[in-house]
């Protein structure tokens, strides 16, 4: 740690000596003024900065109550100032600032009507499904019918280019290993506790996800297949404001969910308030189908052994989801926020299970297992937040500081009833199997990011970041196999696990040859140490890397852009991955941790080019050492198994994305996702070289239709082609789903109902088959739903939320929320 102690410390220095000298600037200041045609101030006017040569954007501000809007120490020379406003006719003006000039006041811009404009202001203000830009893939999930009453799980599984599997492995491009934040600040939960997270967030409280293959230094390393931002509803409209949403649905079993997003916004004050719930009743039944070949020493050397099992499970999810927050602004360059969320939920499940064990297929079996599981597992979690940002005289430079604290308890018990039989009616033996499985994480995380403009078209950002993160396991079983209560030492024991990352970053933009370039380079030093008492086993690693990226895009003409990214990524294992014990599921199966494993390092590739500002075309590489995946090995009895997470020598991806709006009437559009990737692993895996490659690709397809008497309807279908991860096949599955929206209350309110799935397509099969071992997984969970759900706005007036909404864009890209 001490390489990386001299980094931060040297990079903190940096940062405060740059933080210093640009607060000592003197100012010089450009102000201005604009009104309507009857001499009223306009508020929220969009006012850009732009250079005259190719006019690339230098800085933007919004006007206030009075119309009124000023750039602060602009560097002297020729601009460019663009004001628009949604109703009003775009106006542009040259001006030129010149040196030892403190206070340059632009005369007084009076904008005229634009009734062209005025009439088709709601079409234009509803943003599309997806957008693409630059590198990055917006799911703007606020405007999907299909997602109300829905999960963020349930989104991303039908995100374009964007698949969960069996073990709760995201994937982007067929790539797993996805650094999953919310908000812009990573989770740092292992795949299964991050899974269960993201079941029990609210749609209806989500606004967009993104989607980042090749994110620049600012973001953490981890990631090899890049992050997926999942940013939550937030209003920017003034005054109070917010919306209610309630609903219901029907699959096997009745769901329902409800939501409250409050907002109250003043010229210097934002409070906000969400809350969410939900409750879901579903059903999985899970069949397996294995061969097996004996154990050597075992009698019947070299029989086969038929194993199946048959598994129907009934949950009840219900959760409670709440953010809550305040930002003050006491004036344009200094701004603090404090948030606040935290959620509480449940998962009870009923397992009920018939294991058969047979020496031929067909035929009676030799031993047959029946177990009931009464699961309770509750999880809550609270997450605080404390940031600082201040605005420099100097437009385009910042400082800011963000320190995040949250703390993570999961409780799972479970209780076992397990009957053994001769055959299929002779009890041979029958026991029970009690679990308290404990376990709590907390997170400490704190940066400092500073961004220094040096001139129009260069600018260098830096910044240092330290995360601490601590798990703590007490797992305990109790069984009654001896005809009395005695704790299972076998399955009991503990793992307390620390680990450390400090990072330092520093990225420099600019202008190079027509290209807008960044180059940006990446430490990060991680340091990690784990104990269990129980299994008299520690851990502990130390290592530091550097991680470059570098992002090269370009602007041929107004209609043809294309870019180049590079950049260089790790994957740590996860903190339940390195446990060492067996995550018990039943007698025959678990998940075992490897206190052996590795991280995966990966060097990504991209070429991309956007064609009209709408077909975009990626054509990427990836390669991987070290690369994690799950293989399924056998116990000595040849009949358990178990799942473990091992280091494969080397994995390669290649990926084709393409996304294509298509227009077939003014009422009627089509977003096409179609993402083409290719596999190909290459480990040593039981005294064997395992090799194999495959094809695959992902189609998502989403219809847009303005229908009659103000109804709108969408259709997206998902298919997902066959693919192989590790040792791991999976079957082609996908879904059709459609929904339909219809206004009402003068637009302040929304019926939106919809129907997952409609065909019960959405069912995955997996299939592992290796020498001594043939395996075949079918879950068929319920997907199929029909969901209703009414949402109201409170507040402002639809035609004022147009017309901000209007503005979206623009306030989006001059930084103002």
């Amino acid at each position: 740690m001490r390489t990386m102690f001299k980094l931060l410390t040297i990079t903190a220095w940096v940062l405060t000596t740059a933080v210093c000298s640009v607060a000592q600037s003197t100012p010089g200041r450009i102000t201005g003024s604009v009104s309507d045609e009857k001499g009223e101030p306009v508020e929220y006017v969009t006012v850009l900065l732009r250079q005259p040569q190719d006019s690339s954007l230098i800085a933007g501000v919004v006007t206030n109550a009075a119309g009124q809007y000023s750039f602060e120490s602009a560097i002297p020379g020729k601009y460019i100032l663009t004001l628009t406003f949604v109703g009003y006719q775009k106006q542009s003006l040259p001006i030129e600032l010149q040196g030892g000039v403190s206070l340059y006041t632009i005369p007084a811009v009076i904008l005229k009507e634009d009734a062209r404009v005025l009439g088709e202001v709601v079409v234009r203000a509803q943003k599309p499904l997806i957008e693409q830009d630059g590198g990055k893939l917006i799911l703007n999930v606020q405007n999907s019918i299909i997602a109300a009453g829905g999960s963020a799980a349930e989104l991303l599984e039908r995100a374009p280019g964007v698949s969960i599997d069996q073990n709760n492995q995201i994937s982007v491009n067929g790539k797993t290993g996805v650094n999953i934040m919310i908000d812009g600040k990573p989770t740092y939960l292992p795949p299964a506790e991050l899974a269960t997270l993201l079941r029990s967030m609210n749609a209806n409280n989500i606004a967009t996800i993104e989607v980042i293959s090749n994110p620049s230094a600012r973001y953490d390393a981890s990631g090899n297949a890049g992050v997926i931002n999942i940013k939550l509803k937030k209003n920017t409209l003034e005054g109070f404001n917010g919306s209610v949403t309630a609903g219901g649905g029907y699959g096997r079993y009745g769901k329902a969910n409800g939501s409250v997003n409050l907002n109250y916004r003043t010229l210097k004050w934002n409070h906000f308030l969400n809350y969410g719930y939900t409750f879901n009743k579903r059903f999985a039944d899970v069949y397996t189908d294995r061969v097996t070949l004996r154990h050597p020493d075992s009698p019947g050397d070299g029989d086969p052994v038929y194993y199946t099992q048959q598994l129907d499970r009934i949950q009840r999810l219900p959760s409670h989801t709440w953010q809550g927050g305040s930002e003050w602004q006491w004036d344009p360059q200094n701004s603090i926020a404090i948030i606040t969320s935290g959620s509480y939920n449940e998962r009870n499940t009923d397992n009920n299970s018939l294991t058969q064990i047979m020496s031929a297929r067909g035929h009676a079996a030799d031993s047959t297992f029946t177990l009931t599981n009464n699961q309770r597992y509750r999880w809550y979690n609270v997450s605080s937040s404390l940031g600082y940002k201040h605005l420099f005289a100097r437009t385009g430079s910042e400082f800011s500081i963000d320190v995040d604290y949250s703390n993570y308890e999961f409780k799972l018990n479970d209780n076992f009833a397990i009957q053994q039989f001769e055959q299929t009616d002779i009890l041979q033996k029958q026991y029970n199997i009690w679990s308290n499985q404990p376990s709590s994480f907390n997170i400490y995380t704190g940066r400092m990011d500073y961004v220094h403009r040096l001139n129009k078209e260069t600018s260098v950002e830096t910044g240092v970041k330290f995360s601490y993160v601590n798990t703590v396991n007490e797992i305990v079983f109790t069984n009654n196999q001896n005809g009395q209560l005695e704790t299972d030492l076998t399955r009991s024991t503990d793992f307390d696990y620390t680990e450390k990352v400090g990072a330092g970053y520093v990225t420099l933009k600019t202008k190079w040859m027509g290209f807008d370039t960044q180059l940006g380079l990446r430490a990060e030093q991680t340091h990690y140490n784990g104990f269990s008492g129980g299994a008299q086993l520690s851990i502990e690693r130390d290592y530091f890397r550097v991680f470059p990226n570098v992002s090269l895009h370009h602007s041929l003409w107004e209609n043809y852009q294309f870019g180049f990214d590079y950049s260089y990524r790790i994957d740590r294992p996860a903190y339940n991955d390195l446990y060492p014990y067996v995550f018990y599921f039943d007698p025959f199966a678990g998940q075992k941790g490897n206190p052996m494993l590795l991280p995966q390092f990966t060097h990504n590739f991209q070429f991309s080019q956007t064609i009209a500002k709408d077909l975009a075309i990626n054509l990427g590489y990836s390669t991987s050492s070290q690369y994690i995946a799950f293989v399924i090995l056998l116990k000595e009895d040849r009949v358990s198994e178990y799942s473990i997470k091992k280091n494969f020598d080397t994995y390669q991806n290649y990926y084709l994305t393409v996304n294509v709006p298509i227009r077939i009437s003014k009422n009627w559009t089509i977003n096409s996702n179609i993402n083409l990737f290719y596999n190909r692993f290459n480990t040593q895996f039981l005294d064997d070289v395992y090799k194999v490659g495959k094809f695959s690709g992902i189609v998502t397809l989403t219809q847009n239709i303005t229908l009659p008497w103000d109804l709108t309807g969408e259709i997206t279908t998902v298919y997902n082609a066959p693919n192989v991860s590790g040792l791991i096949q999976t079957a082609a599955l996908g879904s059709v789903n459609i929904g339909l929206q219809k206004k009402v209350f003068n637009q302040k309110g929304s019926f939106r109902l919809n129907v997952t799935d409609i065909f019960y397509t959405n069912r995955a099969t997996y299939h592992v088959v290796y020498p001594g071992l043939d395996v075949h997984f079918y879950n068929y969970p319920e997907t199929r739903i029909i969901r209703i759900n009414f949402t109201y706005n409170i507040g402002k007036t639809v035609q004022a939320m147009r017309k901000h909404n209007g503005q979206d864009e623009e306030r989006k890209r001059v930084g103002v929320n």
